[in-house]
C-alpha cells in the first residue's frame, strides 16, 4: 500500500492498474470520487485532485499478480484540470447562449480525450445533456477500430468507454489518411442522428466532438473538413504551438458561422511515461475484442443472399455483386466496378447495415456464387461495409489487408453475367 496525501497545489496522477482509496474530497476529470474506493484497471493516466485535502491510499489488486500500476505528482499548474478553467469558464459562463456544439483537436498524446471527458462531466454537473462523437477510427474508445461511435452521456464518467454508443459510421480503416473527406461526412450524419429534432430526439444539447491525433499535412486538412461538415459553436486546439494551430484553422474555414477558437494547454507529464507502439496495438486489439467476443470461434455464422445485399467501400454504395468465375468479388455502381479477390474477402473485419443505420460487425468467413457467410450476431442485414482490416482468426490479433485492389471505371452492360 502506497499512502499519500494530496493538497489543492498538487495533483496525483495514476497509472492503472491501481486501486484507489480516497478519505476527504476528491475528483477525477470532474467525477467526484470523494470518500469512495475504485479500481483503475486500464493502463491510462488519471489526474486526481482535491479543492481542499484527500488522504489516498493506492494499492495493487492481488489478482493482478506482480501487475502494478504507476504514480507520481504534479504541480496543479501543469498537469489536471485546473489548466483547463479558462476553457470551461469560456464555454460555460462567458456566453448568454451555451455552445451546442464542441471541436477538440490536437496532436497525439496531447489530451484531447481527457479533455473531452471533463468538459462532459462538468456539462453534466451543470444540467445539460451531453453526447460525444469519438472520430478517431485508429484508436476510438466507442467503437471497434475502422469505425466512428458516439452516444449520449447518462452520468459523470472516467472513460468515453463507459459511453454506449447509440450509432456507428464505418469507415474501413484504422489510418485517417485518404479517409479525411469520408471521416467528416461520417462525423456530419452522427451529429445530425444525435441532434435531430424530432419525436425521436435525444434531447441532446451539447455535442463534443473528440478527434484523432493526424494534424499534420492532410490531417490538418481533415480536421477544417470535420470543421466544414459540423460548423461547431467551439474549436479547441491543444498543442504547444494551440495559437498558430488555431490561426491556422481560422484561415481556412469555409463555415456559414465562425467558431470560437480556444487555445488550451496540453497536461504536462513529470514522469517518461508515453503510449507505445506495443501499448496502442493492445488498445486497439481490446477494442476489436470488444465488438467481436459475442461472435468469436465458437460463434454462429450466418448466410446472406448476395442478391439482397448491398456493399460499401470506401462510402460508395455497390448496389449489386456477383462472384466470376476466377473467384472475385465483382461490386458495380452504375458504370464504377470493383474487382476484389476471393483471399482478401477471407476474415475481414465489416460493418452490418440495416435501413441506413450500423446494427453490428462481422467477420466474413466464406462466399459463394450466391451467398456470403459471416460470423456476427446479427440476424438481418441489408448492407456490408468493407474494410481493409483482417481478423485472425487464430490469434484473434487484426491485421491491414494489403492488395492491388483498384477500382475499374467502364460502362456496366445490364445484361452483364458471370461465369
Amino acid at each position: 500500500m502506497y499512502p499519500c496525501v494530496l493538497t489543492p497545489d498538487l495533483v496525483l496522477l495514476v497509472k492503472g492498474p491501481l486501486e484507489i482509496s480516497t478519505h476527504g474530497e476528491a475528483s477525477i476529470l470532474g467525477k467526484d470520487i470523494s470518500d469512495r474506493k475504485i479500481f483503475l484497471d486500464d493502463k491510462k493516466v488519471w489526474p486526481v485532485e482535491t479543492k481542499s485535502s484527500c488522504d489516498v491510499l493506492l494499492s495493487r489488486d492481488p489478482q493482478k499478480g506482480d501487475e502494478a500500476g504507476e504514480f507520481w505528482t504534479s504541480d496543479s499548474r501543469d498537469a489536471g484540470t485546473r489548466i483547463w478553467d479558462d476553457v470551461i469558464y469560456t464555454i460555460f459562463s462567458v456566453r448568454a447562449v451555451l455552445p451546442e456544439s464542441i471541436l477538440v483537436v490536437g496532436p497525439t498524446d496531447s489530451g484531447k480525450t481527457t479533455l473531452s471527458t471533463y468538459i462532459i462531466n462538468h456539462a453534466i454537473k451543470e444540467g445539460l445533456r451531453p453526447a460525444v462523437i469519438d472520430a478517431d477510427i485508429g484508436q476510438g474508445d466507442m467503437a471497434p477500430p475502422c469505425a466512428i461511435g458516439c452516444g449520449v452521456v447518462q452520468s459523470q464518467i472516467l472513460d468515453l468507454r463507459e459511453v454506449t454508443s447509440n450509432f456507428f459510421s464505418f469507415v474501413g480503416s484504422i489510418n485517417p489518411t485518404g479517409y479525411e473527406r469520408l471521416i467528416a461526412r461520417s462525423v456530419g450524419l452522427l451529429l445530425n442522428k444525435l441532434t435531430k429534432k424530432d419525436r425521436d430526439s435525444y434531447g441532446v444539447n451539447l455535442v463534443v466532438i473528440n478527434t484523432d491525433g493526424y494534424v499534420a499535412g492532410r490531417g490538418l486538412f481533415g480536421k477544417i473538413a470535420i470543421a466544414n461538415e459540423v460548423q461547431p459553436d467551439v474549436i479547441i486546439c491543444l498543442c504547444e504551438n494551440a495559437i498558430d494551430f488555431c490561426l491556422q484553422i481560422r484561415t481556412k474555414i469555409q463555415s456559414e458561422k465562425t467558431p470560437r477558437l480556444l487555445n488550451a494547454k496540453s497536461p504536462l507529464s513529470t514522469s517518461p511515461i508515453h503510449k507505445l507502439k506495443t501499448e496502442r496495438a493492445r488498445r486497439r486489439l481490446n477494442q476489436f475484442q470488444r465488438h467481436i467476443a459475442g461472435f468469436g470461434k465458437f460463434g454462429r455464422t450466418r448466410s446472406f443472399s448476395l442478391g439482397k445485399i448491398k456493399f460499401v467501400y470506401k462510402g460508395l454504395m455497390y448496389y449489386k455483386a456477383f462472384v466470376t468465375a476466377d473467384n472475385h468479388l465483382l461490386l458495380v455502381h452504375k458504370c464504377k466496378i470493383k474487382k476484389v479477390a476471393y483471399e482478401y474477402m477471407i476474415n475481414m473485419f465489416i460493418g452490418l447495415g440495416k435501413a441506413s443505420n450500423i446494427v453490428g460487425f462481422g467477420i466474413i468467413s466464406f462466399l459463394t456464387k450466391q451467398r456470403i457467410a459471416i460470423q456476427t450476431k446479427v440476424a438481418i442485414v441489408d448492407t456490408i461495409y468493407l474494410s481493409d482490416i483482417g481478423i485472425n482468426m487464430r490469434t484473434w490479433k487484426p491485421y491491414i489487408i494489403k492488395s492491388s485492389r483498384k477500382t475499374r471505371y467502364r460502362r456496366y452492360k445490364t445484361n452483364h453475367t458471370t461465369a
